[in-house]
């Protein structure tokens, strides 16, 4: 009969080489590209899935090769193309992220500028929710190479031997076998995986997010994360020749969508506190700081969903690369005509008064859809009254 110790010795050796084996596969599989220069080339269009996390994303900003990044949440990340004719600067990498904040973006943005010394341009895209009081880093960030205060010996010990990098490799290896099409391009782009909304659902959503609050229905906002963006702009100011910011495209119904939650007002102050911030960095910039607005209520942000002609929207807040296209035409100058950046605050009133005007025409000739504002506002406020009473 065997001794005690000799069975403890036999366990612990099976195990190593188990764990070897399993750290192997992760090593060699590198699901999130931690460990790219190991990895064998024939596995890399399937490991695109990464970018639905921030590890991925950061390695993406960790690679030394961006010369445009392009900082936001989930619409840049479906939107923007990186590999658009547009781009001066290439590589661009899309380092959009989903429910992405402004806390995490000045990460990002630190990230980007360490790790890539030919970084040369950077388009922020300003979102609404993004700025609420509320926003924090979200779950998977504290783990990923944006974190400044990250413990380097865990971050590579999980990336070899940790359940969800074991998860991500059996992800991978399956995908290649199946020959899968990717999620994402090379440079974080994503192509996949996108399901059109009819109007039905899309006026379903509105009328539901209006009862249960939605995205905003905690959406706090004093101007405190107006801070994170002001450092943001300073920081691309002082390390890239070219900086843009944008405040992005929805349709006109998710415009609606603030009207009835009560935030109309909260979003045009929002937009002054971003052109003030503006207005006191650009002072100090040798560079020019562009600053537009493209969320109006004109042109494709009109059009139906259920029109065979709706290339632009996937539903009311992402819209699609043909819409993304037309963006990056208008921000890369190649768009003849359009006027809606800013330079002081007197454009910001200008711009409200155009797109009341505008409102008011779309409305008119869409009665039905009038009708249906009208009606789940007035729900909305008989809500907030009986939870006041």
């Amino acid at each position: 009969m065997k001794s005690p110790r000799t069975f403890l010795l036999v366990f612990f050796l099976c195990f190593a080489v188990l764990l070897s084996i399993h750290g192997l596969i992760n090593f060699l599989t590198d699901p999130f590209g931690i460990f790219q220069k190991y990895s064998p080339d024939f596995l890399e269009p399937f490991k695109s899935d990464r970018f639905l996390t921030r590890v991925g994303k950061a390695e993406l900003s960790r690679s030394g090769k961006c010369r445009t990044i392009l900082l936001g949440a989930s619409t840049v990340e479906v939107g923007l193309d990186p590999d658009s004719e547009t781009w001066k600067h290439k590589p661009v990498c899309n380092l959009g992220l989903t429910a992405g904040n402004i806390l995490e973006l000045e990460q990002v943005l630190k990230l980007s500028i360490s790790e890539n010394p030919d970084l040369k341009e950077v388009v922020l895209a300003a979102d609404f929710y993004a700025f609420s009081d509320l926003e924090d880093f979200k779950h998977d960030f504290a783990g990923s190479a944006f974190n400044p205060d990250l413990n380097w010996f865990k971050y590579y010990f999980e990336a070899l031997f940790a359940e969800r990098t074991a998860r991500y490799s059996y992800l991978t290896l399956s995908q290649y076998f199946a020959n899968a099409p990717p999620l994402y391009t090379p440079l974080g782009f994503r192509i996949g995986h996108h399901n059109p909304n009819t109007l039905k659902k899309v006026l379903e959503s509105i009328e539901l997010d209006s009862k249960n609050g939605g995205i905003l229905g905690s959406f706090t906002y004093t101007g405190k994360r107006i801070e994170e963006f002001k450092r943001i702009l300073s920081l691309s100011c002082k390390a890239t020749e070219r900086s843009s910011v944008v405040i992005l495209p929805s349709h006109a119904l998710n415009l609606e969508y603030y009207r009835i939650m009560g935030l109309w007002e909260t979003y045009w102050k929002w937009q002054k506190d971003l052109v003030n911030a503006w207005s006191q960095i650009s002072e100090d910039c040798k560079q020019n700081v562009s600053i537009w607005n493209l969320n109006t209520y004109d042109g494709e942000n009109l059009i139906s969903f259920d029109d065979p002609q709706n290339q632009f929207y996937w539903e009311r807040v992402h819209f699609k690369k043909t819409m993304g296209d037309r963006i990056l035409q208008i921000l890369n100058g190649k768009a003849l005509g359009r006027t809606s950046n800013f330079s002081s605050l007197q454009d910001v009133e200008n711009l409200r008064s155009k797109l009341e005007k505008d409102r008011a025409t779309w409305l008119e000739k869409d009665r039905s859809i009038r009708d249906f504002i009208q009606e789940v506002t007035k729900s909305r406020t008989r809500v907030g009254l009986a939870q006041t009473n």
